[in-house]
């Protein structure tokens, strides 16, 4: 249990670090690699969404706090037709089911390289 959090936690600030450096691609990257080199009992399927939505959070958190995202958020819910609650909330999505997503194919990957699958 404490393993699953601190990975979480790791994971978070990598992938925070990845998406401000590279961009939104560098969630299915950075998830896939986790899901290939990840145990399968570590369970990459659910720690990788974790700590992408975690990432994603503190990355809003931390634009809240320096920038203009308030507004931002706003005018882009507002131009999406949406209550802005519901766009935070898809902005969080959006890379917990991708982190999902890359980390399933990774550790799928690495089953079937280790012939086990």
């Amino acid at each position: 249990m404490k393993r699953s959090v601190l990975q979480v936690l790791i994971l978070s600030v990598a992938f925070a670090l990845t998406t401000a450096a590279i961009g939104w691609l560098a969630v299915p990257a950075l998830a896939m690699v986790w899901g290939f080199i990840a145990r399968l009992d570590e369970r990459p399927g659910m720690v990788a969404p974790l700590g992408a939505g975690l990432g994603w959070t503190l990355l809003l958190v931390w634009t809240a706090i320096v920038g203009e995202a308030g507004e931002l958020l706003h005018v882009t819910a507002g131009v999406m037709g949406l209550p802005s609650p519901v766009f935070v909330v898809l902005t969080i999505a959006f890379p917990m089911i991708t982190a999902w997503g890359a980390a399933v194919v990774g550790s799928a990957v690495r089953v079937k390289k280790d012939g086990t699958g």
